[in-house]
């Protein structure tokens, strides 16, 4: 695309550009055009600005995290409205609100936290161990650095952990427990009455079902659709011609030896001993228990008993300072070369080191172990081919985008220059289709105004890594009623529906007024209508005897203070069920066992947890100047 912008910028055309931008200059100042772009963003949390880049790409995430999560019941429309727009960008607010109020109070997630998180994530490991190695190139075929993605990281714990730092402080007492048990364990006497689908007369007038119709026009409406064709570029599709090289070959293994050569690990354990100050007095009080437990262990005392009982470490300490396997580079100098330096089940220290003062044992050491040139041959070819065929994507994907942008109103001169066929999917609507119609990016490019509406050709869309695609619309269908006619069965099923439902509610509304009123019982309604009542005594909440539905609302009545407290239930299709709930009865909380008061404590702790965390970040976000621009919001 560029390349095309440049061979049109030459000559004439670029004089005739330079001559109109002349002219706003003069008028208005190259300052107008820097104060008009000053404002671009869509929220403010004090100085930090929230971007509609930003906001699009995070909404773009959260839908393919919905996508993958929900599966076949995901519903594109869903998450298209102003509501999940709203949001998302209030999450995003409240995580720059957090990081802002961390950086102003001196909250930090501890370089030794962080290592930890590093050295536990599973796809950095090979056979359970960390793998340096591995983590570079993960870092590198992410277009990061070590530096940016620690940031990242540290960013994502400190979101996560401040605000549960301060949930989990929360507490509950004896009383509250004794009061959820006397509910949890609550009985209740009930009594019910099922009352059946009202009969409906054997047909309704062909008038009553068309003035149904046409009052319901939204329940036959069917949604625009869109049959779109495209033309596809798959990586794995691609056939590079790479001519097997042996010298070259064996000149990347030589340049890449590092990356088939297992660097040593020492698997080490330590006892961290850090000054309670920053004073002389505390240095020398730190450096004395070091060596008053480094005493003790060469008289035998056990290791992991000292490192339980007096490390300073809370990451090694329940372990008995236990700190895996390390490599060179992931440590603080100063302990990793004391301990490359030192023989198996060698005792080392005290030594002074960034936290304080350690002692080290070395547990086990793994020497440095390489594969030879033939052993990994097969992997460097296929390392090059692979190479290659990105090569040759990336070109395509560049030719792809240039070609569009000299003819978006068709495809066949993309598809010609590129040897590719054109294919089409379709038609569907905003929830999707089959095969890359379920894609949430080619679904709002196909309804997007500039391929709907202009009938312009999309923007490359990346399916996903090494498959992109650009499509056009084929055929548009909009939304239609369908005709009476073509729905007439569906109209008499829904019309019917109805009529039971609004006869079956009017009848048992009736039924409860003369309960309320005094003028007949449970009894004598079920004596008139040839049924009989339903008494349940003793009834609790988890009862699985009963209709759910029927439970739930028995539990929401409030206690019969004299008269019995009733209501109706509505059980579909038509049904009702009158109930009466006469007496309440609250379990005895001395009762419970330790387990039952365990679990119940618990869970009042989960709730109270997630209150308090919501209560922390509402007033976190309470003392922030917080500005969202609502007319670019609804641009987006």
């Amino acid at each position: 695309m560029l390349q095309a912008l440049r061979e049109k910028m030459t000559g004439w055309m670029a004089l005739l550009v330079i001559g109109l931008l002349i002219i706003p200059f003069a008028f208005f100042g190259i300052d107008q055009y820097f104060t008009g772009l000053r404002d671009t963003w869509v929220a403010k949390v004090e100085d930090r600005e929230i971007t509609p880049e930003a906001l699009r790409r995070r909404l773009e995430e959260t839908r393919q995290q919905m996508r993958r999560f929900l599966g076949q019941a995901y519903d594109a429309r869903l998450f298209e409205t102003p509501q999940w727009r709203r949001q998302v960008l209030d999450q995003m607010i409240l995580e720059e609100a957090i990081a802002l109020m961390a950086d102003r109070l001196g909250v930090v997630i501890p370089a030794e936290r962080l290592r930890r998180e590093i050295l536990g994530i599973e796809v950095l490991q090979r056979d359970g161990v960390f793998d340096a190695e591995l983590y570079q190139r993960l870092l590198r075929a992410q277009g990061l650095t070590a530096q940016s993605f620690e940031e990242r990281l540290r960013r994502e714990l400190l979101l996560r952990e401040w605000p549960q730092q301060v949930a989990v402080s929360a507490l509950v007492t004896d009383a509250e427990v004794d009061r959820f048990l006397a509910l949890e364990g609550q009985e209740r006497d009930l009594a019910f009455l099922e009352l059946p689908a009202p009969e409906l007369a054997a047909e309704p007038a062909e008038e009553a079902l068309r003035t149904w119709y046409e009052q319901h026009l939204d329940r036959f409406r069917e949604p625009e659709k869109v049959v779109i064709e495209y033309v596809e570029l798959r990586e794995s599709e691609l056939a590079p011609e790479v001519s097997v090289d042996e010298a070259e070959l064996r000149r990347r293994y030589e340049e890449q030896r590092h990356r088939f050569v297992r660097p040593e690990q020492r698997h080490v354990a330590h006892i961290l001993v850090t000054p309670k100050g920053a004073d002389a007095d505390s240095e020398k009080a730190a450096l004395a228990t070091a060596q008053e437990l480094r005493r003790q262990l060469d008289e035998g005392a056990d290791f992991a008993a000292l490192a339980r009982e007096h490390s300073d470490d809370p990451g090694s300490k329940a372990s008995g300072g236990d700190l895996g396997w390390i490599e060179k580079g992931m440590t603080d100098p100063a302990f990793e070369e004391a301990v490359f330096a030192a023989e198996p089940g060698q005792l080392i220290g005290p030594l002074r080191g960034a936290s304080g003062y350690h002692l080290i044992r070395v547990l086990e050491v793994r020497r440095e172990e390489g594969r030879t040139f033939d052993e990994v041959r097969e992997e460097l070819l296929a390392e090059m081919i692979a190479g290659e065929r990105e090569r040759r994507y990336l070109e395509l994907t560049g030719r792809l985008q240039d070609l569009v942008y000299r003819d978006p109103t068709s495809l066949a001169p993309v598809a010609e220059a590129l040897g590719v066929e054109i294919k089409s999917e379709g038609p569907f609507d905003r929830n999707g289709g089959p095969g890359i119609a379920a894609h949430p990016e080619v679904i709002a490019q196909a309804f997007s105004d500039l391929v709907l509406v202009d009938g312009q050709t999309s923007e490359p869309i990346e399916i996903d890594r090494g498959h992109t695609v650009v499509l056009r619309v084929r055929e548009h269908l909009p939304a239609r009623v369908k005709p009476f006619e073509d729905v007439r069965a569906g109209v008499l099923e829904a019309y019917r529906a109805d009529s039971r439902e609004q006869l079956g509610r009017e009848r048992a509304e009736a039924l409860l007024a003369r309960l309320r009123e005094g003028s007949a019982t449970l009894d004598s309604i079920a004596q008139e209508l040839g049924i009989q009542p339903r008494r349940e005594n003793g009834v609790r909440r988890q009862a699985a005897a009963l209709d759910s539905r029927l439970l739930a609302e028995a539990f929401k009545l409030p206690t019969p203070q004299g008269a019995p407290e009733r209501a109706l239930v509505a059980l579909g299709d038509g049904r009702y069920a009158i109930l009466e709930v006469s007496g309440v009865r609250d379990a005895d909380p001395q009762n419970a066992s330790a387990e039952a008061r365990r679990a119940a404590r618990e869970r009042l702790r989960a709730d109270r947890e997630t209150r308090e965390r919501q209560a922390f970040l509402e007033a976190l976000r309470a003392q922030l100047n917080v500005r969202i621009a609502e007319d670019r919001l609804a641009q987006i």
